[in-house]
């Protein structure tokens, strides 16, 4: 394991530098005489980066800024967050603000694609017989009204919560009357949205966030 202060100070000073992906970053003789260490030590806190998939190393080249997968970013945080265990409450109330503080930027910029997609959400889910498909079209549907905002930011961190609240509290809406409960609420959201009425889809959405 490297050094923790060392790696502190190194994850400090890369923050600090504003490097983007596929930046290089200084030589490792450099770096070592920066932080006042051995290379050896410099070189097991860049391979420790290397592994979180910070960085990487390459051959002829010398060690660059990764670009990060959103979707191995949100599965890994994911992870993190289900170690963690947290209260579903508090995951609950997560949720909540989250989807009903999109709801706004989604009304201002709810294309007419992203708005069909979701109108075919719920239209697959209505003509779907198997719970257990209806209730992951359902998580779709909230994916999806939330990458309409636009925000890659806002929809990796709404897809880890989506993902423990579905783990763990789904079970008890495996039912006929929970889909089709949700289907109504589905249908008077979007027409909020399409509407432009950010303020009546959000609380339409926390009506139903907390009905769930």
């Amino acid at each position: 394991m490297p050094d923790p202060v060392l790696t502190a100070r190194f994850r400090d000073h890369l923050r600090d530098l504003g490097l983007k992906p596929g930046d290089l970053l200084e030589g490792e003789i450099a770096l070592a005489q920066r932080f006042g260490v051995s290379r050896g030590a410099l070189r097991e806190v860049i391979m420790h980066f290397c592994q979180l998939g910070v960085l990487e190393r390459v051959r002829n080249r010398g060690t660059s800024v990764r670009a990060l997968d959103p979707e191995m970013l949100a599965s890994d945080l994911a992870t993190c967050f289900a170690l963690a265990g947290f209260d579903p409450a508090d995951l609950k109330e997560t949720r909540r603000l989250v989807e009903t503080g999109a709801a706004a930027l989604v009304a201002r910029r709810l294309a007419p694609a992203a708005a069909a997609d979701l109108q075919r959400l719920i239209a697959a889910m209505a003509g779907e017989p198997d719970l257990a498909a209806a209730d992951r079209l359902d998580r779709d549907f909230h994916l999806r009204l939330i990458a309409a905002c636009g925000n890659p930011c806002l929809s990796m961190f709404a897809g880890v919560i989506q993902a423990l609240f579905h783990q763990q509290h789904r079970q008890q809406f495996l039912n006929r009357a929970a889909v089709e409960h949700s289907l109504a609420d589905h249908r008077a959201i979007l027409a909020a949205l399409e509407a432009g009425d950010g303020a009546a889809a959000a609380r339409l959405l926390d009506a139903h966030i907390a009905a769930t």
